[in-house]
């Protein structure tokens, strides 16, 4: 049966975070019509190994790659390999929570769903959900931004400056939660100054787009 919703995710050496969260991920979606995207890049801390062991690369749809350390690129990489027609952009390090699956479902064409905790820094404000027609009428993921900061707001932004209606809700039963992870973290491996100076100039790149009515990214 064709799974009615996708979490897509990828993920380069966070299995300590992964191990938290795939197991919890699994259960609360269990009996749904969901599938698991996970893009491994080149990871070598031993998740392809964990995966094996604990009999979890079954329950999900495993695919690996050389490096390309750009988080835009990787999100729309691992969207292509989803087979839904509703998918989620789900980070490595995030869990959800038990009600997430009848909300995302419910979307409308015209309808994302923000589901985080509202608060910036908790790791939770990326967590996106819409229909696969949406997601590519707007070119996914705006890969002209630098490597890492701000990408989920910019489609957030993007899609609802082209008429898209956001479906926001910070219910802790919907969006679950995060495990903690440190800004040097989240850009191990990428040829970034900063998490702070490569978001910045995002935030700018970005702003300037939707000013221009920008708003379809990755044209030719």
């Amino acid at each position: 049966m064709k799974p009615e919703l996708s979490f897509c995710t990828w993920i380069h050496n966070r299995l300590w975070q992964y191990c938290q969260v795939l197991a919890r991920n699994l259960h609360v979606t269990a009996g749904k019509p969901v599938e698991f995207v996970l893009l491994d890049v080149d990871s070598n801390d031993g998740l392809y190994e964990w995966l094996m062991s604990t009999g979890l690369m079954s329950q999900i749809k495993y695919v690996r790659q050389s490096q390309m350390i750009h988080t835009s690129k990787l999100k729309n990489q691992s969207h292509r390999i989803a087979i839904s027609d509703i998918r989620v952009n789900l980070d490595a390090d995030n869990y959800l929570g038990p009600e997430y699956c009848d909300l995302a479902m419910s979307l409308e064409p015209h309808q994302f769903l923000h589901a985080w905790s509202g608060n910036w820094s908790d790791g939770t404000c990326g967590r996106l959900a819409y229909h696969r027609t949406v997601f590519e009428n707007f070119g996914g993921y705006d890969e002209s931004l630098g490597p890492v900061g701000y990408d989920d707001l910019d489609l957030r932004n993007r899609l609802i400056a082209g008429g898209a209606q956001c479906v926001l809700n910070t219910n802790a039963s919907v969006y679950g939660g995060a495990i903690d992870n440190t800004r040097e973290q989240a850009i191990q491996s990428m040829e970034v100054e900063s998490w702070d100076a490569c978001n910045s100039k995002n935030v700018l790149q970005s702003r300037r787009n939707i000013e221009h009515s920008r708003l379809v990214a990755n044209q030719p």
